[in-house]
């Protein structure tokens, strides 16, 4: 009796709870002044967009890109490879060519990512560098940065890009919503375990 009074308490409060299992997330600070921004792969829809405001915003002079590891879609030539389009987005928005860097090796994730900045920014030092995705992806990107980084004399921001239609007061109504927010807590455990 008593667990299905917790289900029924539960299912009661989850426009109050469920939010808070994404703001959980979302560490994300609002953009400012930075040497480079850095927008991180799997977010085509948005996180380029974001860059781009940032530079138009006069926030930033400098875009950094990196290669994802090919998906079998750009292997076969059906579409292009994602920084591919985040360059034709970003030159669509006014950012200039010059003004777009893309850090060498290829990548597979998010430590990798930070792996290839820390390798470029001991070449090519800064005070400052943002660091664009998505909400839910946030807490999961300061915490591998900031340990990747920790030795090098940079501030970093976390900037996010939005999801469409999957937000932090209806992300449970959508298996999508569902599926990017369980999962994005089963890489957090893993990835503190593993790094």
């Amino acid at each position: 009796m008593a667990f299905m009074g917790s289900i029924c308490l539960l299912y009661l409060s989850r426009s109050w709870c469920l939010p808070l299992v994404a703001h959980f997330l979302d560490v994300s600070e609002p953009p400012t002044q930075v040497d480079y921004v850095l927008v991180l792969n799997g977010g085509p829809k948005t996180r380029p967009f974001v860059a781009a405001a940032m530079v138009k915003a006069g926030l930033t002079n400098a875009v950094l890109l990196t290669t994802a590891s090919p998906t079998p879609d750009s292997e076969a030539g059906l579409v292009p490879p994602e920084q591919e389009i985040y360059s034709r987005v970003l030159l669509k928005r006014g950012v200039s060519a010059d003004q777009i860097h893309v850090i060498p090796g290829v990548i597979a994730s998010t430590y990798d990512e930070a792996c290839a900045l820390a390798r470029f920014l001991k070449s090519n030092p800064a005070n400052s560098v943002a660091i664009v995705t998505n909400d839910f992806h946030t807490r999961r990107t300061r915490s591998i940065f900031r340990r990747v980084l920790d030795d090098l004399p940079v501030r970093l921001r976390i900037v996010s890009a939005p999801v469409d239609n999957i937000r932090a007061d209806n992300w449970w109504q959508s298996a999508a919503g569902v599926k990017i927010y369980a999962t994005e807590y089963c890489k957090s455990v893993y990835y503190r375990l593993r790094y």
